[in-house]
């Protein structure tokens, strides 16, 4: 994190060589996650410390249901929690409206595997340039938006159906 360009920048990739359980997730949530977009004026907590303008959204790893994950989530986010048993639950095996699970994890994936990394830290180094130039291909960002818009649309249309017929 820090200062790129006269802004602030918080991305920043996260690696865990070990499975993480429900403590270490709300740690990730409340020392990289929460200060992180404290910096943003637009995003910072306004009445009770939540985010009034951000949604959240996961998976429903053990580790994100954690009793002590769900209560810091809706504390930070209130009712705008897209998870597992919450009153707004993502659909499952979306692809017009997951973007992370069907773009940009089987695109990293073929820029990084273009040749097999011989250690786990190449492996990283691979991924951290790849996400970076990602950061800075605005015009991929936009079509990746667009495209969650409009499956959403569409998706509404069909009351809840599939986008790609």
């Amino acid at each position: 994190m820090g200062w790129v360009n006269g802004e602030w920048n918080c991305y920043r990739s996260i690696f865990f060589r070990q499975n993480i359980d429900g403590d270490d997730y709300l740690r990730l949530i409340n020392e990289e996650v929460v200060p992180a977009l404290q910096h943003f004026p637009r995003y910072r907590g306004r009445r009770n410390d939540r985010f009034q303008r951000l949604w959240w959204l996961q998976d429903g790893a053990p580790c994100h249901r954690r009793r002590a994950v769900t209560d810091r989530l809706t504390e930070l986010f209130g009712n705008r929690v897209i998870a597992l048993n919450r009153a707004v639950e993502w659909p499952p095996r979306s692809p017009d409206l997951t973007p992370l699970d069907f773009f940009l994890w089987g695109y990293l994936e073929s820029k990084v595997f273009e040749t097999p990394p011989g250690y786990l830290d190449e492996l990283e180094q691979r991924i951290r340039h790849e996400t970076n130039r990602l950061r800075h291909d605005r015009g991929m960002a936009r079509r990746a938006v667009f495209d969650i818009v409009r499956g959403a649309g569409v998706c509404a249309q069909r009351d809840g159906g599939h986008v790609e017929d």
